[in-house]
């Protein structure tokens, strides 16, 4: 294989449906302009790395070898010193250039992506300042809102078209050096942290990545879905070929009729609504996230597989759920009806379902939604679902600073499905 023409450079927290069809969107543009196949072009990191951990070999050599950089700007990207350890390394590497071709200037191939709207960054690390990421090629929508909120679906292909055209030409011109051998991208401290040049203001410093913002135009979504393997090795079921190998969101939930996953799904409703949307994992820490996203007043979305249920690891975490009640919180779960092994069984699973969630199910239909038989009506559902959860958010927020002895806020209007005539 070829060395890859670009690396994604992305915080963890960014990681959802959206951005896998971003990265699928660009990799097929690029293989489009390069006549190279679209599996061979791009490199990203799938496995999270805590700092100080060894650096998989796949990762460090990628990062010695590919052409571009393309580093994805959100408040989580600055706020990750694992990005800014893998723009260290490829900086080390323009270092090399300039060191051996001395005079010339620094090559132009870190081509960031404004993924989050300007206004939600903080102040730009002196590395990235220096960098031009407003281009007039991507138009004013992109520079107003980031690509990830980018609704029109024709500009949201030009810029992604434009970009690949970008990393073509700039891979094509320079082909950097390699690090020197003994450097260590773990070793290597942030880009981000790095003093400032003189005469340059301080900048101000990042936030925790855990704070976040806050408020119910944010929504954090769970798909409690099991992967293949993990199906396979449980002997769950025989029908695998509607779950994903990496996550929950790669789910879905209505083969053969629609092949879409559910995380793509949820995205489209999330966008085309307003919200800023991020995905949560089930483990042990997941009842902890729930109660944080509650404090912070964000809308927290379930979206549950029956048959996955089954498996310890997802319905523990589901039992210890199902004892809070947390008033910005709605479960969906979908039903295949195109789907004979799950009809076969259905009742099996409803009786499941209704024991994990004992006390929810009770919630229905207002918190608990099940029977979600299409796409379409999955949508519907989720539209109505975060429309009700926002106005929860909104007067739970109000009873609070009566509470406190504010002056009451009079409720926003709200329109659109839900809302209270």
């Amino acid at each position: 294989m070829d060395d890859p023409l670009f690396f994604l450079s992305y915080a963890r927290n960014d990681q959802d449906a959206y951005l896998e069809k971003f990265y699928e969107e660009l990799c097929d543009a690029v293989a489009r302009w390069s006549g190279r196949p679209a599996k061979e072009v791009a490199f990203r990191d799938t496995y999270a790395v805590d700092v100080g951990e060894q650096w998989t070999p796949e990762l460090a050599g990628a990062l010695q070898t590919a052409r571009v950089l393309v580093p994805l700007y959100s408040p989580s990207f600055f706020a990750s010193e694992y990005c800014g350890k893998e723009w260290a390394f490829f900086r080390l590497r323009q270092d090399e250039h300039l060191r051996a071709t001395p005079g010339a200037p620094r090559p132009p191939v870190i081509l960031p992506v404004l993924w989050m709207p300007p206004e939600a960054l903080p102040p730009l690390p002196q590395v990235a300042s220096e960098i031009q990421y407003a281009h007039p090629d991507f138009g004013d929508e992109y520079l107003e809102e980031g690509l990830r909120r980018l609704r029109v679906r024709r500009a949201h292909q030009e810029v992604v078209e434009e970009l690949a055209k970008r990393i073509v030409r700039a891979a094509q011109q320079h082909a950097l050096p390699r690090a020197p051998d003994a450097a260590d991208p773990a070793a290597l401290p942030s880009a981000f942290a790095a003093p400032p040049k003189p005469g340059a203001p301080p900048a101000a410093p990042l936030p925790p990545p855990s704070l976040g913002k806050e408020g119910p135009r944010y929504v954090q979504c769970v798909y409690v879905a099991a992967r293949r393997s993990e199906l396979a090795a449980d002997g769950a079921r025989a029908a695998l070929d509607g779950y994903g190998d990496e996550s929950g969101m790669e789910w879905s939930p209505y083969l053969p009729a629609v092949r879409e996953a559910v995380g793509l799904l949820v995205n489209d409703v999330t966008v085309s609504e307003g919200f800023l949307y991020t995905s949560l994992e089930v483990d042990d820490r997941l009842v902890e996230r729930l109660e944080e996203a509650e404090t912070r007043g964000k809308i927290v979305v379930l979206v549950v597989d029956p048959w996955t249920l089954r498996l310890e690891p997802y319905q523990k975490p589901m039992n210890r759920f199902d004892r809070l009640n947390l008033y910005n919180t709605v479960v969906l779960v979908p039903w295949n009806p195109g789907d004979p092994e799950t009809e076969a069984v259905r009742a099996d699973l409803e009786t499941r379902l209704s024991r994990t969630f004992l006390r929810w199910s009770s919630l229905k239909p207002e918190r608990f939604v099940d029977g979600i038989g299409s796409a379409e009506a999955l949508k519907n559902e989720l539209k109505v679902a975060l429309t009700r959860a926002r106005m929860r958010v909104i007067n739970a927020a109000e009873v609070l600073k009566r509470a406190e002895g504010a002056r009451p806020v009079p409720k926003p209007v709200v329109s659109g499905p839900g809302a209270a005539p």
